[in-house]
Parts: structure tokens; sequence; C-alpha cells
């Protein structure tokens, strides 16, 4: 099974129903857009996380990496690539971000009550320190 974004290479989307994780990475600063947070899903997320970390993973995470920022898993639910892009259309409205969402971050915005219960407890325990 493939994740999402090498789906997408190959023109073969995960079903919206896949279950496979929901993860929130943080960079340790903002970057050049002003972005400090990315929201992906993977069926391998530990894989995927290698990828974004040596910037190989998606265009923002890329981004980041060649601008020196490290990059942290913040935290993890259990999801489907529908939450995901649910998730990300939420962020969207109004450009809220994830801080909300970020144990690292400051609580700016709050989820909804429906996309709260929807993705339910984090499934990772988070250190609070940057991976090199």
């Amino acid at each position: 099974m493939t994740d999402g974004y090498e789906a997408m290479a190959t023109s073969s989307y995960p079903a919206d129903d896949a279950l496979g994780t929901i993860y929130l990475l943080h960079y340790s600063g903002r970057t050049k857009q002003r972005h400090q947070h990315y929201l992906g899903w993977s069926s391998d997320v530990e894989r995927r996380y290698a990828q974004h970390r040596s910037g190989r993973g998606s265009g923002e995470t890329k981004k980041a990496v060649a601008e020196g920022l490290k990059i942290t898993m913040a935290q993890t639910w259990k999801g489907t690539p529908l939450l995901e892009r649910r998730l990300k259309e939420w962020s969207r409205k109004g450009w809220k971000g994830f801080a909300g969402i970020c144990p690292f971050c400051q609580k700016e915005d709050v989820l909804p009550s429906d996309l709260a219960d929807a993705l339910g407890p984090s499934s990772l325990s988070v250190r609070h320190q940057h991976a090199a």
C-alpha cells in the first residue's frame, strides 16, 4: 500500500476510507511563507517522516529543510485521507493553521467539535525537543 503522496505520482489515490495515520509535523521556526506545520496522511508514517526530514517529502517540507529548519513529529492520529482533507479544508478557511492541535504551540484556533470528535485522541506521546 502506498501513502497519499506516492499515490499522486502514480495517479492511484488511496480510498477516502483507507485506514492509516494522520500526522502533524512542527518546524523549528517559520518558513519564508510563514508556515510552521505540515499535516499529512500515510499508510507508513515512519517511512514518510524520514522522507520529509531528508528533504524528499512534500513541497512544503522540502522548503522547510532547504531553509535549515528542523522537522519534528508533533502528533499522530489514526485516520483516513478523507479526514485529513477535512482538517486541511478547515485550516484553509480563514488561514487558521494547525497551532491549535500542536503540543509545541500556543493554542490559537480550536478545532470545531465535529472535527475534534472525528480525530479523536492523539496516538503519539510527544517529547518536547526537536529531532535533528
